[in-house]
């Protein structure tokens, strides 16, 4: 996985990201529901993967006191974001995986873990900085409905590896809690054929590791038949002390 690629990716997109991010947009409003059931009165909180700010209306109705940090690893994408709207106190350009994010009350994150390198390292990492850590990722069966089309015509799915919802589920609840909330939820989508699946790909920014491989999908295209697929979705609410 390529960090500087999957960057460059979601900056050119940062203009139609949230056009396309209608998924992302109801799981975010969903992580919120959850979050409320343990957080009640944060001080600060750091929004890992920020991208064009979709969680983001959802923390300030809930939470319009605490210090809000914005973190993102693709500046174009943080340039989109309205900061006096949503009062954001600043914001911090990087990889979450490399840099120091600020301790904070609640560290939440919205469909960004499934790019980290070393997930469970990470959110070992990012664990000791907060009191809270609530994200969402995508876990083993999204969109294996392309895989399985893509292989019937001998094509590279491009699709990356997730991790089981089972085995996330077993590593953080080794992690030391006094409370833990993990819910699998499917997103189910409908396209009127492959290609309106790529353009959605496209929009969103996700990253095309390779310009010829891509090229090789046009034997796709002409096939008018509905596509259906689906996210996989994990939630993920990590406690060490109510706030």
């Amino acid at each position: 996985m390529d960090k500087n690629a999957i960057a460059r990716s979601f900056a050119k997109q940062a203009h139609t990201y949230t056009d396309y991010a209608y998924v992302q947009h109801d799981v975010a409003k969903q992580l919120m529901e959850y979050v409320q059931q343990y957080v009640h009165a944060p001080k600060s909180i750091v929004d890992i993967g920020t991208g064009t700010g979709t969680i983001l209306p959802f923390i300030r109705k809930s939470y319009p006191q605490a210090l809000l940090y914005c973190n993102d690893i693709a500046q174009e994408m943080l340039n989109t974001i309205p900061l006096d709207i949503y009062d954001v106190t600043e914001c911090i350009c990087g990889d979450a995986e490399k840099i120091i994010l600020p301790p904070a009350s609640l560290y939440i994150s919205n469909f960004t873990f499934q790019w980290f390198h070393s997930l469970y390292k990470t959110i070992a990492q990012l664990y000791t900085r907060c009191s809270v850590l609530a994200f969402t990722t995508l876990v083993q069966g999204t969109f294996i409905e392309w895989g399985e089309l893509c292989k019937m015509y001998s094509l590279e799915p491009m699709t990356y590896t997730y991790p089981s919802y089972k085995e996330l589920v077993e590593y953080v609840s080794c992690l030391p809690y006094e409370y833990c909330c993990c819910v699998e939820q499917y997103y189910p989508m409908v396209f009127p054929n492959p290609r309106s699946f790529l353009k959605y790909i496209k929009g969103l920014g996700a990253h095309i590791p390779s310009k010829k491989v891509f090229q090789n999908y046009r034997s796709l295209y002409n096939i008018e038949e509905s596509f259906s697929t689906r996210y996989h979705v994990a939630f993920v609410i990590l406690v060490k002390e109510l706030i």
